[in-house]
């Protein structure tokens, strides 16, 4: 009798293990959207009339939530102001001092699992040589951080771009990097 309970849980296991890892890859989004190699405009969902009603009162923040996928929205704040409540986590991780900055809209993951960060930053003139700085080093960071364990987040992280458009520093780390840099270009001009 206890051999045949053992083996009827083995099965159970089993079965249940198998049913788990089949669906590891399956996303709720089209990936051809988020192939930064389409030459695609893409924007939040182009169907979805509630992306286009997102508004902010920091027209940065809307520029990111604007271009960003739904779900990320949901679960990613942006924050715009020194009292939101992920601010003082943003800059530590950051390594930015917020009193640098004239205005800004930054999104990241605070979790140490998934590569994750926009931001739209206007720091005050002198300070902008040091702003890039502090991002490379979060970029550098977040491949270390990642090499060995998550490599689908490493390629994310290492594929992040940090640039300048006019006044602004804009870090874009994400599984859409090229097309988010550009719409968030286009809307910056």
């Amino acid at each position: 009798m206890k051999k045949l309970l053992t083996t009827i849980l083995l099965i159970i296991i089993i079965i249940s293990l198998t049913s788990c890892t089949q669906g590891k890859n399956e996303n709720n989004h089209d990936n051809s959207q988020l192939n930064p190699d389409n030459d695609i405009e893409y924007k939040n969902d182009l169907d979805n009339d509630k992306q286009d009603n997102i508004k902010y009162e920091n027209r940065l923040a809307e520029i990111i939530a604007k271009n960003r996928l739904p779900e990320e929205n949901e679960v990613l704040d942006i924050v715009t102001k020194k009292d939101d409540h992920m601010a003082e986590i943003i800059f530590e991780v950051l390594a930015i001092d917020e009193e640098d900055l004239e205005e800004y809209a930054i999104s990241l993951s605070s979790m140490n699992i998934k590569a994750y960060c926009v931001g739209i930053i206007k720091p005050t003139n002198e300070k902008k040589v040091e702003v890039k700085k502090s991002l490379q080093l979060y970029k550098e960071n977040q491949m270390k951080n990642f090499e060995k364990y998550l490599t689908v987040q490493y390629n994310i992280a290492k594929n992040a771009i940090i640039t300048e458009i006019g006044d602004y520093v804009v870090i874009v780390m994400s599984e859409d990097y090229k097309i988010l840099n550009k719409n968030i270009e286009k809307s910056l001009k």
